[in-house]
């Protein structure tokens, strides 16, 4: 009874002038906080009964809200022990940095291939070409051998003079086994100089080599993607969040409604949880970002990185001992050594024969040799001969080069015989197949390309993934905003109100009525605003501005006219509004259109505000807003008397309606 009496009582003024503004502001205090009790009333109503559920009223107070599907994702993600990608990450970085091969011994390697040189095309070459020289010596020497052995019983009766002379006319040796093999034991030496120094650093050739599988399995594998993909989508998901906020004015509506007050409290701490949550991943992504950077911009070469150093380890294993091969078959040529000082004897002789032009004199001898048919004795034939009977020097050479020549070829065939030829051309072609081997070996990588990966390492692995981990606070942050918004979406609100008479649409209506009397209210003041502002004196809207504030200024008055000074209520000024001339047609769009384009700073804000508020005046509606305050206020009243009325007789017509002394509040 005491709110009803609230509602419809007059407080006497000790003021007998007529007042728009007194009268409005009196009618609005016996109203009271009725448009706030309803609105409590009803939305406790709505909570009691699931007509407003937990996630509605989320949607009421927040600014955005993260999509609960986004984040399904991260409740299935277990990372008890880590995020697989960032683990898996940090596995191989362990591991390639395990390795350590240090500075010093990644200079030691470099300082190798610039001194090594195997000369792959040169080196082929020459180990192609050695064994067909020294086949084309040791075959002809062997030949030699055996002619000269089948010669020398018949040479001083010389039945095959051409014969002994094709053997003389030629050079024994063609080539020099020796000075060949010498002079192309480099490549021998060189095989085995590079087998010998990249030999030492096997390990570290091993070292490299498991390093570069490292990185083959990085550059072919998906670790890189999916740790990218994973900063991306947290990075999606953070997005997502970021506008999360609390609208205030809704806040504050609800807030203290005892229904919603502990699951507003929630919603708070979720949104302040949410707003970290976005806060710290910008923090923490500003450490991590540059090995996202970094993986975008890293290029791996292609192909096969290991199988350079692979190569290096097994061209190390093959045998190096081939110099003492070639000291050993060179050995073995030494016969061929000594038998050239007995061809170079013999060869003298040739030469001396050809100076006294002896091959001319052959024909002598054969016609000689004819006169002594019955007569083998050779040697006396030519002894008789003209020749040697003029010069006896002459006669000398060639009588002691004869003997001494037999003797020459017989110590040449005795020394040759000692040598197997094919013995010797199968230890050479042995040794050179060896080094053929080992720079072959060599020859099948580039050493400036191979060069080049000495270093990859240091390039690849040039981050610290230790960063990362901050990914995974992100995630246990989404796990978290995850729960507590199941936790806020399946909130049961208590039952703390049963029924309610009013809906919607007429706790609307008590709300938009009120505010119609506010307005009402203030036209006074509002007036008084419009004569304070002179800054339109002058102006293409001067008149305009004068006519809307007279229209405002006959409507206070006539509303003064038609209430009652000391017994104004709701009725009262219903029936006033019904009968005053409402102002129509105010030419308030035209001012706000001039003051918005030549008005600036703080005058056009001081014109702004009031703008607004005359912009707000809904003087057409008016009447029928305070026709539904009046009903739904007289419908929520007859549902909400006392249950125990007082005994003393009440007056059954509404104060709200026709004033009764009744209805005043007791001084």
């Amino acid at each position: 009874m005491l709110l009803f009496v609230i509602l419809i009582t007059w407080i006497p003024s000790m003021n007998s002038i007529k007042n728009a503004n007194i009268q409005i502001s009196e009618i609005r205090h016996q109203l009271g906080n009725i448009d706030q009790q309803t609105k409590e009333q009803f939305f406790k109503w709505k909570l009691s009964n699931g007509n407003l559920s937990s996630m509605d009223l989320i949607g009421k107070v927040l600014i955005g809200k993260p999509d609960a599907n986004l984040l399904e994702e991260y409740i299935q993600m277990d990372i008890s022990s880590g995020i697989e990608e960032l683990n898996e990450l940090s596995k191989e970085w362990k591991r390639a940095i395990a390795l350590n091969v240090s500075e010093e011994e990644r200079r030691k390697v470099l300082d190798v291939f610039d001194r090594v040189d195997t000369s792959q095309d040169k080196n082929k070459w020459m180990v192609e070409k050695l064994p067909g020289w020294l086949k084309e010596d040791m075959d002809p020497i062997e030949k030699r051998a055996k002619k000269i052995d089948e010669l020398f019983t018949d040479f001083f009766y010389l039945t095959d003079y051409p014969a002994w002379k094709e053997i003389m006319r030629n050079y024994l040796f063609k080539h020099d086994p020796l000075f060949e093999m010498k002079n192309d034991s480099k490549v021998v030496e060189m095989a085995e100089n590079a087998t010998k120094i990249f030999g030492e650093l096997k390990p570290i050739f091993a070292l490299l080599e498991e390093g570069m599988k490292n990185i083959e399995e990085l550059r072919d594998g998906n670790l890189i993607d999916r740790v990218k993909q994973l900063a991306h989508k947290l990075e999606d998901t953070v997005g997502n969040m970021s506008h999360v906020g609390i609208r205030e004015d809704e806040m504050k509506e609800y807030d203290n409604n005892e229904s919603a007050s502990e699951f507003l409290q929630n919603t708070s701490k979720f949104t302040r949880f949410v707003n970290r949550v976005v806060r710290q991943f910008h923090l923490m992504k500003k450490r991590w970002i540059p090995i996202m950077d970094y993986f975008d911009q890293l290029q791996i070469p292609p192909g096969s990185l290991s199988e350079a150093f692979a190569t290096l380890q097994r061209c190390a294993q093959l045998p190096i001992e081939l110099s003492q091969e070639l000291d050993n078959f060179t050995f073995q040529l030494q016969p061929v050594e000594e038998a050239k000082v007995s061809e170079s004897r013999i060869r003298e002789f040739w030469s001396f024969l050809k100076s006294i032009r002896f091959d001319e004199l052959y024909f002598d001898f054969k016609e000689v040799i004819k006169n002594y048919e019955n007569n083998k004795d050779v040697k006396g034939a030519i002894l008789d001969n003209h020749i040697f009977k003029q010069d006896p020097e002459v006669r000398r050479k060639i009588f002691f080069g004869f003997n001494q020549s037999a003797d020459w070829f017989i110590e040449t065939q005795t020394i040759l015989s000692k040598t197997d030829f094919e013995k010797v051309n199968q230890a050479i072609t042995d040794t050179l197949s060896k080094a053929k081997e080992v720079l072959e070996c060599y020859s099948q990588f580039a050493i400036p390309n191979t060069k080049s990966l000495v270093n990859l390492p240091l390039e690849v692995w040039n981050f610290d993934p230790r960063p990362t981990r901050h990914l995974m606070e992100s995630v246990h942050g989404f796990k978290r905003v995850h729960k507590m918004m199941v936790e806020l979406n399946d909130w049961k609100f208590e039952k703390k109100l049963e029924n309610f008479e009013l809906n919607e649409e007429e706790v609307n209506a008590i709300s938009e009525g009120i505010e119609v009397i506010e307005q009402l209210k203030n036209i006074d003041g509002l007036v008084n605003e419009m004569n304070e502002l002179s800054g339109l004196n002058g102006t293409e809207v001067e008149e305009a501005w004068i006519k809307v504030k007279d229209a405002l200024g006959s409507l206070n008055e006539e509303l003064s006219e038609h209430l009652p000074i000391l017994e104004s209520n709701l009725s009262h000024l219903q029936s006033a509004i019904s009968t005053v001339q409402l102002p129509s047609d105010l030419p308030i769009q035209l001012i706000v259109d001039w003051v918005n384009a030549n008005l600036k700073g703080v005058v056009h804000s001081e014109y702004s505000k009031t703008l607004q508020r005359l912009m707000a005046l809904d003087f057409a509606n008016y009447s029928s807003k305070l026709d539904k305050l009046s009903n739904s206020i007289a419908k929520w009243y007859q549902n909400n008397q006392p249950a125990n009325p007082q005994k003393e007789e009440k007056n059954e017509e509404d104060c709200l309606v026709n004033y009764s002394d009744k209805c005043r509040i007791p001084l």
